[in-house]
């Protein structure tokens, strides 16, 4: 059987009723919502839904919270823009588009990253208070932001140019550094910074 030609249906009816998994689509967007922001309670309503079942699927979600931790904490430190495109490669796997922040100490290190929105990001719509909310209960003295494009191309948008001038503004006000805007894509992902998309002082 060649999974990667299955459906994201076909692909959860081995866990469960597939009546059930389009549900589930139908109310949490994605496979990557269903799989990691169920409750338990909500799997174990479902019609069909065994023991097993369940413990395969919580087993999977672990192994998947695992997997992310391991990637996001493996390089704490950035010191350039290819350390950053490292740092959030994760969201090359994602199939929504997701935004995300990562805090930085005085000395570049890593010390907490965090999904500010997920599902159909419009970046002209995102509130940079949401972004700084984060930085400024977790004492920030740098951030970097990055999201995906799930269409494999980088290409930033108008609407991303404008969030990355908008965060820069900010970031000013605060005294909050702002190193960076990366975005990444199956087919290459690129930095805001480095490619002069925006003056970053």
């Amino acid at each position: 059987m060649n999974l990667q030609n299955l459906s994201d249906e076909e692909l959860l009816s081995n866990f469960m009723p597939i009546k059930s998994a389009e549900n589930l689509l139908r109310e949490y967007n994605s496979i990557y919502d269903v799989m990691l922001n169920t409750t338990k309670a909500e799997l174990k309503s479902i019609n069909g839904m065994t023991e097993n079942r369940l413990n395969k699927i919580l087993s999977i979600r672990e192994i998947l919270k695992r997997m992310q931790d391991y990637r996001t904490k493996e390089l704490s430190l950035i010191r350039t823009t290819n350390d950053a495109i490292n740092y959030f490669e994760f969201l090359q796997d994602k199939q929504v588009e997701e935004l995300w922040i990562a805090v930085l100490n005085t000395k570049n290190n890593v010390v907490l990253s965090r999904c500010i929105s997920r599902g159909t990001v419009n970046m002209s719509v995102v509130n940079p208070r949401e972004i700084f909310n984060v930085a400024i209960k977790n004492m920030a003295s740098a951030i970097i932001i990055a999201h995906n494009h799930p269409s494999g191309d980088s290409m930033p948008s108008n609407e991303d140019i404008s969030l990355t001038k908008k965060v820069m503004n900010v970031s000013e006000m605060l005294g909050i550094d702002f190193l960076d805007h990366v975005i990444i894509a199956k087919r290459g992902s690129i930095s805001l910074r480095k490619e002069g998309y925006v003056k970053f002082d």
